[in-house]
């Protein structure tokens, strides 16, 4: 069973800041999976922190398909892309909002960043500056911190994507401040 948890958060500089009132939340390592995981379609553990929602935690469970994926919250970027194959799933990144995104990007990698086999984990980390306009004009901006953990497991605990062990890190952090 494919499952991705996308752990997110979206900021400005008015809460990343040193002399911010309230510090923006660092990612949790991983969040237990709800009860009940069953059916062979892929599932989505959706937790996001923004700014603009005061940084509580909003958390969704669903059934993953592209569509779930690049429309069931159209504040973030659609850059991830899976394939299951009889044996494996293959993962793919493409480049995110590439007309809003100051930021260093090398390029989203060739071909698949990763094949999952049964009982294997990936932890994808990205984080990324944005102009707040499409036009840029109020010279203001936006960051985002993604982890998007994605595990192939028959049976997964509830503790399945906790943590870092036992997981391939593709660490994509890049310069933003």
């Amino acid at each position: 069973m494919l499952i991705l948890q996308h752990i997110w958060s979206r900021w400005t500089k008015q809460s990343r800041g040193a002399n911010a009132p309230r510090p923006r939340p660092r990612l949790p390592e991983g969040a237990l999976l709800p009860s009940g995981l069953s059916g062979p379609a892929p599932m989505l553990h959706s937790l996001r922190l923004l700014e603009a929602e005061e940084f509580r935690l909003a958390e969704s469970f669903g059934p993953l398909t592209p569509e779930t994926w690049r429309h069931g919250d159209p504040q973030h970027a659609a850059n991830l892309s899976w394939k299951e194959g009889p044996e494996d799933v293959e993962i793919t990144l493409t480049e995110p909002w590439p007309s809003l995104r100051r930021t260093l990007w090398k390029g989203p990698p060739s071909g698949p960043v990763a094949r999952l086999r049964d009982g294997q984990k990936l932890l994808i980390l990205w984080n990324a500056r944005f102009f707040a306009s499409a036009a840029g004009s109020d010279r203001s901006y936006f960051f985002e911190e993604h982890a998007v953990r994605i595990a192939n497991v028959t049976n997964p605990p509830r503790e399945a994507l906790i943590g870092r062990e036992s997981m391939r890190v593709i660490d994509l952090l890049t310069r933003i401040y």
